[in-house]
């Protein structure tokens, strides 16, 4: 999502209601609240509250992304705030307020949703994450928000940079018996890595390659890089001590746009120093994360096991487009050769057997195209205003 315009709050959050909420669970405590929160694609999306100019409450759905400094809004939302008269946001998470002072806010570039297929219209970024003890429990789908140094922390400990301007993290890992630094993504749905890096890998670890093209959770929103990405598997990644196993990846290139044409080139602008990739949600949806931004500290706690088999998948790669539909970008190939016939670029995605995907999530979509290698999956898809069906292979990558 591309910000359109950018304001800077004018004034502190005040204070709505006292300093105090209630968790989940829990008896009201200072500085500390808990929420539910929904994961599609690998991404967290949970409940904040706005107070409008009249003081009346608005609910929204806002998508969790430690990987974006810019507090961004649907058209409509950003409307109603009135903040293009540079009013004051207020904003409760789970009844507690948040210090949103000092934050850049952005209007999206349409009026509709952020995410195809439920109604996202804002996010909650980086630069307020920075400012808490985060918890991101996978297992029970819940995120805590603390003051800083007010929670105990449980887990294996691994130290962390933060860039004080963006909030962005990052961590040293070992991958190959060579030291790299990668920022902490969770908005991410799958973890990425300068493909100046992994095509280093590829050639010395040629058993690492799965494929090419980003099938899976690793296609995140079918941009251009995403065709010609590397997908693979390291064997493990090591974050000073914590071992991670079986970790998937897809290596990016040239093609973001004409004036950062490698992806990471524009992505290190924002974090601590330059990365070489991200953990994205892939990974960290396997633990129990705790971020202890202002001791600049991470906390890993294990809640699933490996997951060797989420690339089993048909290899064709999409993006969302307007009204709910999904378009084919283009095909994976695995040695060279494409492992879906009959289907070509522009091709409109309608069914996957028996599931209508018009209007579903990326993740819903992705997740009807998974399967056991050598299941036959039944697309409908439709060119120049001609539907076809096309019996496509779930493949291993």
């Amino acid at each position: 999502m591309k910000p359109s315009v950018l304001f800077r709050m004018s004034a502190v959050l005040t204070v709505l209601g006292g300093m105090f909420c209630c968790p989940l669970g829990g008896q009201p405590t200072p500085g500390r609240a808990s929420e539910h929160f929904l994961i599609d694609h690998n991404r967290v999306f949970v409940e904040l509250e706005f107070v409008l100019a009249d003081g009346t409450h608005r609910k929204a759905l806002a998508f969790v992304d430690s990987g974006d400094p810019s507090f961004t809004f649907s058209a409509s939302l950003f409307k109603e705030l009135h903040v293009e008269k540079a009013a004051d946001v207020h904003v409760l998470f789970g009844g507690m307020p948040l210090d949103v002072s000092d934050v850049l806010l952005a209007e999206a570039d349409d009026d509709g949703s952020m995410f195809t297929g439920m109604w996202v219209e804002a996010n909650l970024p980086s630069t307020v994450l920075k400012q808490y003890d985060v918890l991101l429990d996978y297992g029970t789908r819940t995120l805590t928000l603390a003051s800083p140094g007010s929670m105990k922390h449980d887990g294996v400990r691994v130290p962390c940079k933060v860039d004080a301007r963006t909030g962005l993290a990052s961590i040293q890992a070992d991958v190959g018996g060579r030291n790299y630094s990668f920022a902490i993504d969770n908005g991410s749905a799958y973890t990425w890595i300068d493909r100046a890096v992994t095509g280093k890998w590829v050639i010395t670890h040629r058993q690492w390659e799965r494929g090419t093209g980003a099938v899976g959770d690793a296609n995140m929103n079918g941009s251009l890089p995403e065709l010609t990405g590397t997908i693979m598997r390291l064997p493990e990644v090591d974050l000073q001590g914590l071992k991670i196993e079986q970790v998937g990846a897809l290596g990016v290139g040239p093609g973001w746009d004409k004036k950062t044409p490698r992806f990471f080139d524009w992505y290190s602008q924002k974090t601590p120093g330059p990365v070489v990739g991200f953990l994205g949600g892939n990974v960290l949806r396997d633990f129990r994360l705790e971020i202890d931004y202002a001791n600049r500290a991470t906390y890993w706690s294990r809640e699933r096991g490996l997951h060797r088999r989420e690339l089993d998948q048909v290899g064709i790669i999409i993006r969302p487009a307007l009204g709910g539909r999904y378009i084919v970008i283009g095909t994976a190939t695995k040695k060279g050769r494409k492992t879906v016939e009959g289907v070509a670029a522009d091709d409109r995605l309608i069914r996957i057997d028996d599931f209508a995907v018009t209007g579903a999530t990326m993740g819903k979509v992705l997740s009807a195209l998974h399967g056991r290698p050598g299941e036959t999956r039944k697309l409908e898809l439709e060119r120049h205003g001609t539907k076809f069906i096309v019996n496509a292979r779930v493949r291993s990558f």
